[in-house]
C-alpha cells in the first residue's frame, strides 16, 4: 500500500511539474536544498575516536588454586 501511495504521489508531481510549467522552479529548489545539506555536512564535527566496544559475553577464566 505504501508503495502505491508514493508511486501516485511523484507521479502527481511530475505532472504537475510538467503541466504548469515549473521545472526550473523545481530545479532552483533542488539546488538550493543540495547546497543546503552538502555545507551542513562539510562544518559537521567527526569524532573518530571511538572507544571500542567490549564484548559482554566472553567467558571469563578463573584462577584456580590447588595448595
Amino acid at each position: 500500500m505504501q508503495k502505491i501511495f508514493w508511486i501516485a504521489l511523484f507521479l502527481g508531481g511530475y505532472i504537475w511539474m510538467v503541466t504548469t510549467g515549473n521545472e526550473d522552479l523545481v530545479i532552483e529548489r533542488g539546488k538550493a536544498i543540495y547546497k543546503m545539506v552538502s555545507d551542513w555536512f562539510q562544518d559537521a564535527d567527526v569524532d573518530f575516536q571511538l572507544k571500542p566496544k567490549k564484548i559482554s559475553h566472553q567467558k571469563t577464566d578463573r584462577q584456580r588454586r590447588w595448595d
